[in-house]
């Protein structure tokens, strides 16, 4: 794993990061419309659940691939924000797997699920910014 984030180069990096982002995006947007209809009782099918919260787990694995993926770039300009900045997207795929888990066994979200993904998002966000402005 170490060899292939040091010998990636900056367009495979940028192909990466983008269809991680497009892809994680369309996974969110779609799993959360399935778990949505299921919470408020339009559609009680746990089959469209469980691909709901697959969806999101994709798109949690996908954020984090993108903080794995933008380290090597994003350190030379700041190291310890690069690293905070590959925590916290992880950190979004530890929320979305515990979200997941808990609402196969209890068909319920996990309170403050929205305020721990909008938090660890919002933090991960200013942190690849301000790295990005550092860079310019």
């Amino acid at each position: 794993m170490k060899n292939f984030i040091a010998d990636i180069s900056l367009r495979k990096a940028a192909i990466i990061v983008g269809v991680l982002f497009l892809t994680s995006t369309f996974a969110f947007a779609f799993g959360s419309a399935l778990i949505e209809s299921f919470i408020l009782g339009e559609n009680l099918d746990r089959t469209l659940l469980t691909i709901g919260i697959f969806l999101e787990v994709y798109c949690g694995v996908a954020v984090a691939g993108i903080g794995i993926v933008m380290f090597p770039i994003l350190k030379i300009f700041n190291k310890r924000l690069a690293l905070g900045y590959a925590i916290f997207r992880s950190m979004d795929l530890v929320f979305i797997l515990a979200n997941g888990i808990f609402l196969l066994l209890f068909s319920r979200l996990l309170q403050n699920y929205d305020l721990m993904i909008y938090a660890s998002n919002g933090v991960g966000g200013l942190m690849v910014s301000y790295v990005l402005y550092q860079s310019k």
